[in-house]
């Protein structure tokens, strides 16, 4: 039986609303790894974040974190790879977020990227303090603790309005394309964050890399996700779905399931399936 490989991401996808894996996709992953498939979450979080809401039961084979910046097996967590910014690269950012007078977080190496130093200037971003305060034991003021010697993983830059998304891509032209991620705030699900990782970071490299390692036909490749930073993956993807809660212009463009609430990636993954190779 050919080997087979498939992605899906986390927060409203797989998960539910209650950040619950729901019997429904629990099986649909069980069944996936019976019948050859290497199964991979691909997410956001840094793996300290990640581990609040995937225990080591999960049935997945492999972890992506950070938009792609790290890898780890699972459920022993080995890390197989990671990126950061260079110390040059780290501090030009900085220089640059602080000139900007933006709200930035920046994040120390994986697998320790549940760390960070940040700057906030006048007014701050209510979602931007609410950040604050849940990593309130793993966050340093920048200003006071000046990380000149400390490379960083990636940036988050958290906004009220977007049109200042403007002047970050500008700059990453100017860095030689660093990579910038936009999504929708996982946490009052409206603000937008700009994440700036070095430009070997993203789900879809990552999802190669694994690809790669484990020698799969990329016709065999399937992901699903839910929100623009996804839009990489599933471009990369052979066969690629987003769950009913996508926007909608994922929706257009992708195979199209039952929101994340209902299932949508149990019912993807039965497709997937299903079909003819």
């Amino acid at each position: 039986m050919n080997k087979r490989l498939l992605i899906t991401d986390l927060d409203g996808t797989l998960l539910c609303n209650e950040q619950k894996l729901s019997i429904s996709n629990r099986l649909a992953l069980e069944k996936a790894r019976s019948k050859s498939c290497t199964c991979v979450v691909a997410t956001g979080r840094s793996l300290y974040s990640a581990e609040k809401v995937i225990h080591p039961d999960f049935p997945i084979d492999y972890l992506v974190t950070s938009s792609g910046g790290a890898i780890y097996t699972w459920p022993d967590k080995k890390l197989l790879w990671h990126e950061a910014f260079s110390l040059e690269e780290s501090n030009s950012i900085s220089h640059f977020l602080l000139k900007e007078e933006l709200p930035f977080m920046r994040h120390l190496p994986c697998p320790d990227n549940h760390h960070f130093y940040y700057s906030t200037p006048k007014s701050p971003p209510a979602d931007f303090l609410r950040r604050l305060e849940i990593y309130k034991d793993f966050c340093f003021n920048l200003k006071a603790s000046n990380p000149q010697d400390s490379l960083a993983s990636q940036f988050l830059v958290i906004f009220n309005e977007s049109p200042r998304v403007i002047s970050l891509h500008r700059f990453s032209k100017a860095m030689n394309g660093v990579t910038l991620i936009k999504t929708t705030s996982p946490l009052d699900h409206k603000s937008t964050w700009i994440e700036i990782f070095p430009k070997a970071v993203s789900k879809s490299k990552a999802s190669e890399f694994l690809r790669n390692l484990l020698s799969i036909n990329k016709k065999n490749t399937f992901a699903i996700g839910n929100d623009y930073n996804d839009s990489d993956l599933l471009e990369w993807a052979e066969h690629a779905y987003v769950v009913g809660n996508a926007p909608s212009e994922l929706i257009q463009k992708f195979k199209a399931v039952q929101t994340n609430a209902e299932g949508g990636v149990g019912s993807a993954i039965t497709h997937f399936l299903g079909l003819d190779f």
